[in-house]
């Protein structure tokens, strides 16, 4: 851990950093490009500019931005430093005139449409292995608006999943890298009881997997070290959300680690199935932070150039009244309360004739699965041309095929506690898979740049693109029936699919027993059963393993950081009922506690 502090010390006192040079047979060529990137970028540091600019500085921006440099997790904590100046050749730039570029760029279609144009034929090998990593540049500049000079650090848990399980893939040589490489961000670096329960996997270091004897077993320990590091710190009302980037779903058709938990999240994923359900994709911390006001205040600043100056920035004012209502409204309304206002309760067991930590947890147990379906969702990416497009009419056949299979599963299953022929029922029936679609809310995703924040429910208006399309497909309406004659109809049917998107995206979905939809985890079965754990806000799906009698060692118990630390050593000889943990589910109808309202006595959980 010297070494990770040390990092520490450098950073704090870095100015500069460098980005290799891409290979290219034509050294010059590269050389001419790189100037005109660079004063492509330098211009938007001078009182007026323009994205008009000539082919070569696009295709040599093009070339910066395959540049493996900007998705290394290591990266990250260089830009987080002070004043940096970013080098690279003869050249050099400040980060934050690189970072501006990068949010004008990106919000211009114009420009994100030259930056995805193909390079000449001769300059094709530059690419190779590369990705625009336009977004990467944000991201990381989001990174450092939030960092505080105080110890109001966000959370490890935090940056794990804006870098490894949202819309971002950072990358990292080695995958125990991923966690150490943020030590120093989420204020750990000079945590020494963490990092001595971190030391004991022996994984610091530039250890290469192959070469490293039981390599992949103590990855998992590693990763288990972090996960009880989340139960006791934070927020004690946050302490479980980590739950929701674990399960088996994560390795579904997949070697999994061995002896790793189903509750410990696997962070060496290089392609998680979906994305997180909005709040735990790091956005409830963030609303939550004790710095908000300040952050605000920077990502504003940074919101509020125009195309006429950078200096003045005369819609600062407006840009950071409209965040902080965004956040206002977004704790009131948009987070889902599934277990409402509880805390978590937990003891974490060592049972070493199972080979793993045990953890309990307290719950409810609502429903189980009667019926899923066998066609995960295609998260097609459409552009505007929609219908017009051949591309896009085989992705919305392809979306047709999959919602019209979901839709009479919905029916076929319905009719368990409802009377389908009613036609009051049908539209109610309707209206739930609309919703569920939507996982409810008005937006499935949140960051900074949208005109407004998600709520919940879900608008009426956002409402029956689904049945429509089906209706499309079955020739049963025209186009104009269809978009029904709005203003910008086609751009909003676009964000619909998107949204779909990434709600559905890598989930299945399913009836419950007393007929409620959801979305749930690849992975899942008829007969798991669906729970609501206390103190954290979505449901889980769970799949029994059996019962196990024996003795188990209860190494802490109770609740909150001081039972971890403090609880006492019992031994208990009793019977258990064991579950893996499968995933994370959207179950409409009981996101906002409506299935803790007399449970009853609470159930014990052992996940193992």
């Amino acid at each position: 851990m010297a070494r990770t502090r040390i990092q520490a010390i450098i950073h704090s006192h870095l100015l500069c950093v460098g980005l290799r040079r891409a290979e290219l047979d034509d050294h010059t060529q590269w050389e001419g490009g790189q100037d005109h990137c660079f004063s492509l970028v330098d211009a938007m540091g001078s009182s007026r500019f323009s994205l008009d600019a000539p082919e070569p500085a696009w295709e040599a921006l093009q070339k910066l931005l395959t540049n493996p440099w900007f998705e290394r997790s290591w990266v990250v904590q260089e830009v987080m430093s002070g004043n940096i100046i970013v080098r690279y050749g003869d050249s050099q730039l400040d980060w934050t005139v690189l970072s501006q570029f990068a949010m004008a760029v990106e919000r211009d279609i114009h420009s994100m449409v030259k930056l995805h144009l193909p390079l000449e034929s001769n300059d094709r090998s530059s690419l190779k292995g590369g990705t625009l990593k336009i977004s990467y540049i944000r991201i990381m500049e989001e990174f450092r608006s939030m960092r505080s000079g105080n110890d109001r650090h966000l959370s490890l848990l935090f940056y794990l999943v804006r870098m490894f399980r949202s819309t971002s893939r950072f990358k990292a040589t080695n995958t125990q890298d991923r966690i150490y490489a943020l030590l120093n961000l989420s204020g750990l670096a000079r945590n020494a009881d963490f990092n001595t329960l971190l030391s004991k996997s022996d994984l610091l270091g530039n250890k290469c997997p192959k070469n490293t004897p039981h390599y992949h077993a103590r990855l998992s320990e590693f990763f288990t070290t972090t996960a009880k590091h989340f139960l006791c710190s934070g927020p004690q009302n946050r302490r479980l959300d980590f739950l929701t980037h674990a399960g088996t779903c994560y390795t579904y058709g997949k070697t999994r680690l061995p002896n790793i938990p189903s509750w410990v999240p696997d962070w060496s994923l290089e392609d998680p199935p979906f994305i997180p359900f909005i709040g735990h994709d790091g956005t409830l911390e963030l609303l939550q932070h004790p710095r908000l006001n300040g952050i605000l205040e920077d990502v504003a600043n940074l919101q509020s150039y125009d195309e006429i100056s950078f200096s003045g920035r005369p819609k600062q004012e407006a840009a950071r009244k409209k965040l902080n209502s965004m956040a206002s409204e977004m704790l009131e309304k948009t987070m889902y309360r599934a277990a409402k206002e509880t805390l978590p309760s937990y003891n974490i067991i060592d049972s070493p004739s199972l080979g793993r930590d045990i953890l309990e947890l307290k719950g409810v147990l609502i429903d189980g699965i009667h019926n899923i379906s066998s066609i995960d969702f295609l998260n097609s990416r459409l552009g505007p041309t929609l219908f017009n497009d051949p591309a896009a009419i085989s992705h919305l056949r392809d979306l047709n095929s999959t919602l019209t299979s979901w839709l009479e599963l919905a029916y076929s299953t319905f009719h368990l506690s409802h009377e389908i022929d009613n036609p009051t029922t049908r539209l109610a029936l309707h209206e739930a898979f609309e919703r569920t679609l939507l996982g409810d809310l008005s937006h499935s995703t949140f960051d900074f740049t949208l005109p407004k924040a998600p709520i919940r429910p879900a608008p009426r208006e956002d409402l029956g693109y689904a049945a429509r399309l089906i209706s499309y497909f079955r020739g049963l309406t025209t186009l104009d029936d269809f978009f029904g004659g709005k203003e910008n109809s086609g751009k909003l049917f676009a964000e619909w699919i998107v949204h779909v998107g990434t709600t559905c995206g890598g989930r299945v979905f399913g009836i419950t027993e007393k007929g409620r939809m959801g979305l749930f985890p690849v992975g899942c079965a008829v007969g798991n059963e669906v729970c609501v754990f206390e103190g954290i806000g979505v449901t889980f799906v769970l799949r029994r393993i059996g019962e196990v009698e024996g003795k188990v060692k209860e190494e802490r118990e109770g609740s909150g950081a001081e039972a971890f630390r403090e609880g006492s050593s019992v031994e208990n000889e009793a019977r258990k009922s064991f579950y893996e943990l499968v995933g994370a589910a959207y179950v409409h109808g009981v996101m906002d506690g409506e299935a803790m309202e007399g449970a009853g006595e609470l159930t014990s959980f052992m996940l193992k």
